[in-house]
This record gives structure tokens, C-alpha cells and sequence, in this order.
């Protein structure tokens, strides 16, 4: 029944998704390819946190997902998935260009902190009040009772391969670490976040890159894999839609181009340049696309049984050793708790948007995230991930027609801030 719905729902998103994209693209003349605006507009104030947020978002964006999902995308879907994603996320990044314009348009300051995203502009752009809070509900279910308790699951799950360390150890550990950093509220979240994610972008990129460079001979004809798998086009219903779909949802899930959680994240930016924040944002997304390509060139090039369940975990040992072993559990550990750090954020603006800034609230909320961390350790998450793929669908679905009925007030920001 999960399965048959998620097909439905994902079919419905991936066909509003590119429309949508298409939309905008042909109204913006392709402005999210426009290289030479996005590096003028990387110039960071000293007084700005933008560079902050960036990361923020990034550590969401960026989750094991990149590893783990993009291998099982491959496995499912085939090599031609690899080509597809990146179409798909190169042509909706322009979706979190306009999220992060609208979001920024609509974001409220409580105190020294900035809070938006999908239900802010949903509630004070369109009025529908009720609709927002239906999103900030569903993205506080999607993160407390769904990717917070998988991610932390994929961290143990990664530890106890290497080490015998008793899962209680394990929870109790990542309790405490993560009880410290959110404590601290939303800056010490983001100061935390400018540090981990650097590094584990760092680390992740060059072993890669290394790996690739070692198998260079292979790299032609990986490449034509990848385009000879992408374009097999019989049989047409049972291989080439699947892999289409497929691609899509890994895009959305790398990109979150249209599930509008990257527009959160970037609301918490105090710098004053909306179209800055916009293009400083597909950064982030690019990002998210180069390294599920990374993964997938490691995957391929190396010529290892795509059946294999922990098969980046054997090409980095078969490369580098003992220490392919420990990039690996490093880069499990840094890309999932990254995207816990960043799930917590978003739950916090939920909450904020229902309730303002309740102090009762927001400690439950932490207290709520803190046993999910817990749970989601000990018990199998495949059904979790089914639950969540739908309402990711859902989250997407609602922020979607949000940004296409605020189109007119998004040209005139356009317009303006020009």
C-alpha cells in the first residue's frame, strides 16, 4: 500500500516539479546557469552570516542520502540515472532560487534570530494560514519521527561494522553531542555546521576525486555506460519511466529543490541582499549535485557487483586500506549527523511558526528530537523511509503551488531589487 502511494505521489511531484521548473527557467532566462552572476554575488560582509547559512543548508542537502542513496538509485534504476539526475537538478535548482527569494521576502526577526521558508510565505503571501501550518507539520513529522532517527541509524549501523560497540553506547554518545550543540540554539547549530561540513566536504571530494584519477583509463567508457543506459529507451513503461522517476526523486531528495527546506535554512541569513541569498543558495545546490555524481563515477568506474550493500565502503578499501575504512566511517558520520544538525534547525522554525518562540515548546522539541535519536538507533528504519518518502511528496506538493501562485510577487522582488 506505502509503496503503490509513493509511486503515485512521487509520479504527481516529478510532473508539477519540471513543469514548474520549465516555467520559470524560460521567465528567468535560465538565470541558475548564469555562472558569472553567481560568483559576483560571493562576496560576504563581515557583519553577514550568509556563509553560515549556506553551510547550514548544505549539511542538509548533502546527507548520507549522497553515498548510500545514490548507490541504491543506480541499483534499481541503472547507470542511467546517473545522467538523469543531473538534468533533473540542473533544470529545478531555478525552484530554490525562487524559494530562497520568497522566503527571504516573508522571513520574521524574533529577537536576534530570522525565521521563514514555505509556511512563512504560504501564510503571509497566499493568507492561508491553515496550509502552512499543515506543512510545518509535516516537515516537523519528516525530520523528528523520519530523517533525524535514519540518519542516526546509518551512524550506527556504519560504527558497529568497524567497532563492537553496543548500540547504547553508541545513542548515548551522539545524546550527549547532540544535546551540547543544540542547547546553544540556532547559532551555536550553525556555527557547528560551518565547521563539520567543510571537512567532510574535503574529505569525501578528494578521495573520490583520487579514486577516479586511478581508474582514468575507465572513464571514457564509464561515460558511455552511463549515456548508452540513460537513452535505452525499450522497454519503455517497465525500465525507461522507472528510471526517469527514480532519478527525480533522488534529485529532489539531494537538491531539496521544491520541498522548500532549503529556503528554511537560508532564512536564517541576516544579510539584506535577497537575490544574493538566491544565487549564494544554488551554490549549496550544485554542490548537492556534484557529489551524488562523485558517488556515482566512484560506483561505476571501479567495476565493483552494483549488488554489493556496502559497495562504497568496499571500493574506498579496496583503494585506500585500513584508512579507505576510516574515510568512509569519517564520511558517514560527518554527512549524517550534518543532516540531523540541520533537520533539528528546521523543526525549530516549525515551531516558531506555530507558536512563536515558546520556550516550553522548543524544549520538547529538543527533548522530542533527542528520543528520536534514541529509537531510531535501535529499530529498522525500512518503514520509516517509506512514511517519509510520502509526506517528502506532500511537502513538496504544497510548497510548489505555493511559489506558483506568489509568481507575479516574486517578478516584482525580481523586479525591485534589480
Amino acid at each position: 500500500m506505502f509503496i503503490i502511494l509513493k509511486k503515485i505521489l512521487w509520479s504527481i511531484t516529478t510532473i508539477l516539479l519540471f513543469s514548474s521548473s520549465i516555467y520559470f527557467l524560460i521567465k528567468l532566462r535560465f538565470t541558475n546557469f548564469n555562472i558569472n552572476k553567481i560568483i559576483k554575488n560571493i562576496k560576504f560582509k563581515k557583519s553577514s552570516n550568509i556563509i553560515s547559512t549556506l553551510f547550514l543548508s548544505i549539511g542538509g542537502r548533502i546527507g548520507v542520502g549522497s553515498i548510500v542513496g545514490v548507490s541504491l538509485m543506480i541499483k534499481v534504476g541503472g547507470p542511467g540515472t546517473c545522467f538523469w539526475l543531473l538534468i533533473f537538478s540542473s533544470i529545478t535548482s531555478i525552484i530554490s532560487f525562487v524559494e530562497v527569494i520568497m522566503s527571504s521576502k516573508y522571513k520574521i526577526r524574533i529577537k536576534n534570530s530570522f525565521y521563514g521558508g514555505p509556511s512563512y510565505y504560504i501564510k503571509y503571501g497566499l493568507n492561508k494560514k491553515i496550509l502552512g501550518i499543515i506543512y510545518s507539520l509535516i516537515l516537523l513529522f519528516c525530520y523528528i519521527f523520519g530523517f533525524i532517527g535514519i540518519q542516526a541509524n546509518t551512524i550506527a549501523t556504519c560504527t558497529r561494522y568497524y567497532f563492537d560497540i553496543p548500540k547504547l553506547v553508541i545513542a548515548i554518545t551522539l545524546i550527549c553531542i547532540l544535546f551540547f550543540i543544540i542547547i546553544g540554539g540556532s547559532k551555536r547549530i550553525m556555527n557547528f555546521s560551518k565547521i563539520i561540513v567543510p571537512i567532510m566536504l574535503l574529505i569525501y571530494i578528494f578521495s573520490s576525486l583520487y579514486i577516479i584519477y586511478l581508474n582514468r583509463s575507465n572513464l571514457l567508457n564509464t561515460f558511455y555506460i552511463i549515456f548508452k543506459s540513460a537513452f535505452s529507451l525499450k522497454p519503455f513503461f517497465s525500465s525507461f519511466i522507472p528510471m526517469i522517476i527514480i532519478s527525480a526523486s533522488r534529485s529532489i531528495f539531494a537538491s531539496e529543490s521544491g520541498i522548500g527546506t532549503g529556503a528554511v535554512s537560508s532564512s536564517a541569513s541576516n544579510d539584506q541582499d535577497v537575490i544574493k541569498q538566491g544565487y549564494i543558495q544554488l551554490l549549496g545546490v550544485y554542490l548537492s549535485i556534484f557529489i551524488c555524481l562523485l558517488t556515482s563515477l566512484v560506483i561505476l568506474i571501479s567495476n565493483i557487483d552494483i549488488n554489493n550493500s556496502l559497495i562504497i565502503n568496499s571500493i574506498f578499501h579496496n583503494f585506500f586500506g585500513v584508512i579507505g575504512d576510516i574515510i568512509y566511517l569519517v564520511s558517514i558520520i560527518l554527512f549524517s549527523f550534518s543532516t540531523i544538525l540541520t533537520g533539528y534547525y528546521y523543526c525549530e522554525s516549525s515551531i516558531v511558526f506555530i507558536y512563536h518562540k515558546s520556550n516550553k515548546l522548543l524544549k520538547l522539541i529538543k527533548i522530542l528530537t533527542l528520543i528520536s535519536l534514541y529509537i531510531g538507533i535501535m529499530i529498522k528504519e525500512e518503514l520509516i523511509w517509506q512514511i517519509t518518502d510520502i509526506f517528502i511528496s506532500i511537502l513538496a506538493l504544497i510548497n510548489i503551488y505555493g511559489i506558483f501562485l506568489l509568481r507575479k510577487v516574486f517578478f516584482e522582488q525580481i523586479y525591485y531589487d534589480k
